[in-house]
């Protein structure tokens, strides 16, 4: 019930005002929507109870006070009573144009869970779109397990749910005990499906996944559309730490037009690879869809030459990381996807004891749940 979990609040810290405005917008839209609708679905009593009360008063949203101390700490501070409500708190910790600022956001992000904590709310969620250290899940000699280490941290410091985007790993759900802190990573799959008849007009056109681990979010897709799909493989040299594309690869693609997706696209040498092959072997056009657009180190100068040199049609990337609008106006080879809308769903299925799966569309929820799912 949704006196139960309490008035639904947002709060966003320092690196989640953008992400935190978009998913209220949202949210009121997709109430006032369903506000005209009438619908047998179970747990409509509360629903329409949180709909008839944001139709009146709107969704309480504002960001903390954050102090910054000469010596790099930060002391964040809610200023607001929110004792008894269904708190859920935006922090991206990912900036892209202070890369090294990480560290910084995951520890105002920690520090703010622990200052919501203190007040007494009746639920605390963190919204993290992208999960920073998610791709250090595995260790090997003396190395720490980051993925696990950080989750922890999080979980003490108070936050009951995460709700997370495109997981690089989905064992990362299972890195802490639901009754702990319940990880909830949601798909992009259902932005993608609304791009994919715009850019792939054929049925025997390509889905391709760049290395085995994103097969199986292309097989979704695939499911829900009936493309073509094929993969690439990678292999690791003995004197690095990252992977490349074989370049002997042969690809069913001539004539055709091909989608490289990927859950993110941080140096951009998987993309630029996968593109250049594709269009060797007679791709006519070759897009780029990636959920987390990281793009560091010359990533955006490799995607653009790639744009320029016609291995790339247009690049694709999600608004997981926020990026401003200068990098847009530089890079009009590279158009955003807004997936808060995803995020707003889910917001508005937990506050109402819904169920979170129903942020994607019949067809969507069969293909990642399975027949079983009703």
């Amino acid at each position: 019930m949704t006196e139960r979990r309490g008035r639904l609040v947002l709060i966003s810290c320092s690196n989640g005002q953008e992400t935190t405005q978009l998913i209220k917008s949202h949210l009121e839209r997709l109430c006032e929507k369903k506000r005209e609708l009438k619908t047998d679905e179970e747990g409509i009593e509360e629903q329409l109870e949180f709909i008839d009360y944001t139709s009146k008063k709107g969704i309480r949203a504002f960001k903390t006070n954050v102090a910054r101390f000469k010596d790099g700490e930060v002391r964040p501070e809610i200023k607001k009573v929110i004792s008894g409500k269904d708190v859920f708190f935006v922090q991206n910790t990912y900036n892209p144009i202070d890369t090294k600022s990480t560290n910084t956001n995951l520890i105002e992000l920690l520090l703010t869970a622990d200052a919501i904590r203190r007040c007494d709310p009746a639920n605390l969620t963190l919204i993290q779109p992208y999960l920073s250290y998610s791709k250090q899940e595995r260790t090997q000699g003396g190395q720490s397990n980051s993925t696990s280490t950080i989750l922890s941290c999080i979980k003490e410091s108070g936050v009951k749910r995460l709700i997370t985007m495109e997981l690089h790993a989905l064992a990362t759900e299972g890195f802490t005990r639901p009754e702990n802190m319940l990880i909830e990573g949601l798909y992009t799959s259902a932005v993608i499906l609304d791009l994919l008849p715009k850019i792939l007009t054929d049925k025997n056109d390509v889905l391709l996944a760049p290395d085995a681990g994103a097969a199986k979010r292309v097989n979704y897709l695939r499911t829900c559309t009936g493309y073509k799909i094929d993969h690439l493989e990678k292999y690791r040299k003995p004197d690095s730490c990252h992977e490349s594309i074989r370049e002997e690869e042969k690809l069913d693609v001539e004539g055709k037009s091909v989608a490289i997706i990927d859950d993110q696209i941080a140096g951009g040498g998987t993309l630029v690879s996968g593109a250049k092959l594709a269009k060797k072997a007679g791709a006519t056009k070759v897009y780029g869809i990636a959920t987390h657009g990281l793009l560091f180190g010359n990533a955006e100068e490799d995607i653009r030459r790639a744009h320029q040199d016609g291995h790339l049609d247009m690049t694709y990337i999600t608004n997981t990381i926020i990026h401003p609008r200068e990098f847009f106006q530089r890079n009009q080879h590279i158009t955003e996807l807004d997936i808060t809308g995803i995020l707003a769903h889910a917001i508005f299925q937990i506050h109402t004891d819904g169920d979170i799966k129903k942020v994607y569309s019949p067809i969507l929820r069969k293909a990642l749940c399975g027949d079983g799912y009703d």
